[in-house]
């Protein structure tokens, strides 16, 4: 099990990673996400050993780790641009660590063989690097990471280089070889579809400290704060007040807990929660709309403000439209 004690990384007097703490059970996969500058990649570093930690301590089984090389951490490291060695075949890359670790040649080349079947790639041992596609050069790499059965494996923004045409089927393609080897996985990513895929818990860095932290569905059901929630995909938001064990919405009451206190509260909803439907009950008119792919996401002016919702078909700019919401999946923060 990793643990990461209250952890500090500094660059001179820039405080890149501000007493950040977490812990990675036993074949479990931990994300770590957040906005480009709030410290994932360096604390990934500081985990692999490859970053000094300035206060605080990594440790592994309750074994600090301050003064253990990366090398002789045990832990395995894919990197964003997956650093292949263009002069090795497939077999040669994925066989690197098992070299260096000097496994004898015949169980070198089993474990080779079974990590190109894991990952989808089994029968191109033989093939250069640059007659592949990135996203199997992404496999080859994960393999590589794979083959020395590391105790912990650390993903840098495992699929950032790949186009998003593949990348929904590399995510599950990743999930799957994560599961059946039961490793331990420290994930680094701003996609929140990767991390929410893969992950079992999030954690969720912004400068350098921990925002929130939790099993996957509860973060993503109920940031924590306002920050959270707009980093998390929550555009919509409204007063609301809770009375009497619900809060009045535009779309009808909104049930909260059993014993949440009276008082003023916002209303978050998602795009996806919110959609242009005719029979709708608050309407508005459409500002703008834009095409996303399969949908289009149409920002509405209405009487409680200006809105984010979904839409089958486009509107144009000056449309009279109403809509509906998914009440069930709303979050509630503090005003």
């Amino acid at each position: 099990m990793l643990t990461v004690d209250d952890v500090t990384v500094r660059y001179g007097e820039t405080v890149a990673v501000d007493g950040v703490s977490l812990v990675v059970p036993d074949g479990a996969v931990v994300a770590v996400i957040g906005p480009s500058g709030s410290g994932k990649t360096s604390l990934l570093r500081a985990v692999a050993g490859l970053e000094p930690v300035t206060g605080g301590a990594v440790r592994w089984d309750d074994r600090d780790l301050g003064t253990v090389p990366p090398h002789q951490r045990g832990f395995g490291l894919m990197f964003q641009d997956h650093a292949l060695f263009d002069h090795l075949d497939v077999a040669g890359n994925v066989a690197f660590g098992l070299r260096m670790r000097g496994t004898p040649g015949a169980e070198r080349a089993d474990r080779v063989d079974a990590m190109l079947d894991l990952v989808g790639l089994a029968g191109t041992d033989t093939r250069r690097i640059d007659t592949l596609s990135g996203g199997e050069q992404q496999r080859v790499a994960l393999a590589r990471a794979l083959a020395p059965e590391p105790r912990l494996l650390m993903l840098d923004e495992p699929l950032a280089s790949v186009d998003r045409e593949r990348r929904e089927s590399l995510t599950r393609s990743l999930h799957d070889a994560i599961r059946r080897t039961h490793t331990a996985t420290l994930l680094v990513t701003h996609d929140l579809d990767e991390a929410f895929t893969l992950a079992d818990a999030v954690v969720i860095l912004d400068h350098g400290t921990v925002r929130q932290a939790g099993p996957a569905p509860d973060v993503w059901r109920a940031p924590a704060d306002r920050t959270v929630a707009r980093f998390l995909g929550v555009t919509t938001e409204l007063a609301g007040r809770v009375e009497h064990g619900a809060i009045a919405t535009p779309w009808g009451p909104l049930a909260v807990p059993d014993g949440a206190a009276s008082g003023p509260v916002v209303v978050g909803l998602r795009p996806s929660d919110l959609v242009v439907d005719p029979d709708g009950a608050l309407a508005g008119t459409v500002r703008e709309t834009w095409f996303r792919r399969d949908h289009f996401l149409v920002e509405i002016d209405t009487a409680y403000g200006s809105m984010t919702a979904t839409a089958s078909a486009p509107w144009p700019p000056g449309s009279a439209v109403a809509t509906r919401a998914r009440l069930d999946a709303a979050v509630v923060l503090a005003p």
